[in-house]
């Protein structure tokens, strides 16, 4: 036997002591691995079943829609992702500070009615003419421009505008808080020169 002989069968008994415990490791896993594809195939099919599901739910919860539902909005090419962008759009309306800072407002000008209306019946309980407890803000309004005959429309817009804050009659946009202000300066004055013409008629009869 020649060298280069020698050399070629040792090698080949170097291949066949590498490759045999190899080969008994995959002989004793065979069993196990055809367990693990029928497990896979199983898993597979429940994927697909699950997917199948809710897909059936989803075109059956959009065809209930008014709309018309997914598949007359593919056929006419509307957008699939429509309920999407007006969720969106909805969560961006609902986070827009426009609409924090329109409440605010609101709650200023109500605030502020309040106020004026409550330094009305002040004014005209020190003029004799407190408003009774059962009087409602327009039955009021029949005393105090008896009182004040010619602000009588500055009256019934302070009136007015109290009664929308306070039992929600009509939203506070849109009251004109600059001209419930107004209204509130001419009653004022005309209060204090009635107040003053009260106490000059009662100089005289002195």
């Amino acid at each position: 036997m020649s060298a280069f002989e020698s050399i070629r069968s040792a090698l080949n008994q170097l291949d066949q002591q590498v490759q045999s415990p190899a080969l008994d490791a995959l002989a004793r896993l065979r069993p196990y691995l055809a367990y693990a594809r029928v497990a896979l195939g199983v898993l597979l099919l429940l994927l697909l079943a699950y997917a199948a599901v809710r897909l059936a739910r989803r075109v059956a919860g959009v065809a209930r829609e008014p709309d018309g539902g997914l598949g007359e909005a593919l056929v006419d090419g509307a957008d699939p992702f429509g309920d999407l962008r007006r969720r969106l759009a909805a969560l961006g309306a609902a986070l827009d500070p426009r609409r924090y800072l329109n409440r605010a407002r609101q709650a200023l000008v109500a605030s502020a009615v309040r106020r004026i209306y409550a330094r009305l019946l002040r004014r005209m309980a020190a003029l004799g003419t407190p408003r009774r407890a059962w009087e409602t803000p327009r039955e009021y309004l029949a005393r105090l421009i008896a009182i004040l005959p010619t602000e009588e429309a500055a009256l019934t817009l302070l009136t007015e505008a109290y009664s929308e804050v306070r039992y929600g009659e009509r939203s506070e946009e849109g009251l004109d808080l600059v001209a419930v202000r107004a209204a509130w300066d001419r009653v004022r004055r005309a209060a204090r020169l009635e107040r003053r013409a009260r106490l000059g008629r009662g100089a005289d009869h002195e």
